[in-house]
């Protein structure tokens, strides 16, 4: 199996067969010498043209983002703090401080502190309702 397998439209069609046919993604990929990754793309594009669509769309991806110059990383980080500042400068996520003292803004660690705190108390009152239901009413 080579990395970059070329599946033409008659190899397609008879994946997908054998798919059809309920086999295992693994057990048809060994039998037509490809990867599990491309029958399980097969898989899911059901049809010749998802397919051929799935893999053009996959190559946009793979060439767009890369500025002649930068290195593979240096887009992909250049390319995900331009996704998160515009996350955060979305007015959705600003923060508003509003009057109201029953909203308080809590960090990771206090949320799960308070996630334990409730867990605990939920199991104890499980706890206490399963004594209850054991106890015979008529015995006092």
């Amino acid at each position: 199996m080579s990395s970059r397998t070329h599946i033409t439209k008659f190899k397609f069609h008879t994946i997908n067969h054998d798919l059809k046919l309920e086999q295992p993604v693994s057990q048809v990929a060994k039998a037509h010498g490809v990867s599990y990754e491309t029958v399980r793309k097969i898989k899911v594009a059901k049809t010749w043209p998802k397919y051929e669509a799935m893999k053009l769309e996959k190559n946009k991806r793979r060439t767009t983002g890369i500025s002649l110059g930068e290195s593979v990383r240096n887009a992909s980080k250049s390319l995900a703090e331009a996704k998160l500042d515009a996350v955060v400068q979305s007015p959705l996520n600003q923060i508003h401080r509003d009057e109201n003292p029953e909203i308080k803004i809590v960090t990771l660690e206090e949320w799960r502190g308070m996630n334990r705190w409730i867990n605990t108390l939920s199991q104890r009152i499980d706890q206490m309702a399963k004594k209850q239901r054991s106890k015979r009413w008529w015995v006092r």
